[in-house]
């Protein structure tokens, strides 16, 4: 299921609320889909063309906006490394797969 590699690559590349511990203790926790909503969004927003950066401006400000994060440079290159990295997984994906794992 791609599902769990869109999963994995946000708990590695990204998890602001630090949830990774629990999540690669067991893949099947209940954190595991904590960030579910911000995959859909961005691969939905990848989807439909928008580049690359505009993609991990709006993955930035979810984790300083909405989780209250302090906005630092190291918050922004995991945000375009978390995109970059689900932009390559996505293109390995029939596009069937990714409305059918959400």
């Amino acid at each position: 299921m791609r599902l769990k590699s869109l999963r994995r690559i946000i708990f590695t590349f990204w998890d602001p609320l630090r949830l990774a511990t629990y999540f690669n203790r067991n893949p099947e926790t209940s954190v595991s889909g904590e960030y579910d909503y911000y995959i859909f969004l961005v691969v939905t927003r990848l989807m439909d063309g928008q580049c690359v950066e505009d993609v991990a401006e709006f993955l930035f400000l979810m984790e300083t906006e909405r989780f209250g994060l302090p906005a630092t440079p190291q918050a922004r290159e995991r945000a375009l490394k978390t995109v970059r990295e689900l932009q390559r997984e996505i293109a390995l994906m029939p596009q069937q797969a990714f409305v059918s794992a959400l």
